[in-house]
């Protein structure tokens, strides 16, 4: 079994995010959720975008998002 020194480096490695636990190995394992917000979370853990400036998404037909709006 491989140890961890062992296992070759990908072309496309990038700095891991602390919050995404989704890595392994060199791999990221996306559920179909995931897929939606890859670029939201690449742009966050490179510094793009901060937390508080990440988009949020409104269904205006659910009263419930309303409390999301910003007024």
């Amino acid at each position: 079994m491989a140890g961890p020194s062992e296992i070759p480096e990908q072309e496309n490695d990038r700095k891991l995010c602390p919050e995404d636990a989704h890595f392994q190995h060199g791999k990221r394992f996306l559920s179909e959720h995931d897929q939606t917000d890859q670029l939201l979370w690449t742009l966050r853990c490179e510094g793009v975008i901060k937390p508080n400036e990440q988009p949020v998404i409104v269904d205006l037909q659910n009263p419930s998002d309303l409390s999301k709006m910003p007024f």
